[in-house]
């Protein structure tokens, strides 16, 4: 509602009223994340005579770019599910067409929409999931497809 005043409910509202929420979601986790860094590495690399970006590069964000990149692959899933859903109400895209061939009583259209929502949502999913998976140490060793695909049930 916040964006409504700027233009009317459509594709750019949308895309601003998302993208707000991710800034948000995501400010907020990294810097949960970045209050917990250790000073041992900071201070350790600083004791070489390192520079301002060298310590921020080798000593922070070495700690803390596996969450950030889990985070980022979140939100990512996240925002997949609300435009859908937001263009369900008139936004735009997939959902939108979905609701249209609803109302048109396209239930051909609507089947092979609904079936598109679910190949998006569960190839973003697997993709995330094993991204994921490759930065946690050991967990992505003899992990197939149809493993994924169960452990997301």
């Amino acid at each position: 509602f916040l964006y409504i005043p700027i233009g009317p409910p459509g594709q750019v509202t949308a895309v601003l009223a998302i993208a707000t929420d991710s800034i948000g979601n995501l400010g907020r986790l990294f810097t949960d994340d970045l209050e917990e860094i250790e000073e041992g590495p900071i201070e350790a690399i600083r004791s070489t005579g390192a520079s301002g970006t060298q310590t921020v590069s080798f000593g922070m964000l070495s700690q803390v770019s596996r969450s950030f990149i889990a985070w980022t692959l979140y939100i990512l899933e996240i925002n997949t599910r609300i435009a859908i859903s937001l263009g369900v109400v008139g936004a735009g895209g997939l959902g939108l067409m979905i609701r249209n061939s609803q109302d048109l009583f396209e239930f051909q259209q609507t089947a092979a929409g609904l079936v598109m929502v679910f190949i998006v949502v569960l190839g973003i999913e697997l993709i995330s999931s094993r991204i994921r998976a490759r930065l946690r140490p050991g967990e992505h060793e003899g992990k197939g497809l149809i493993e994924a695909i169960r452990g997301l049930f």
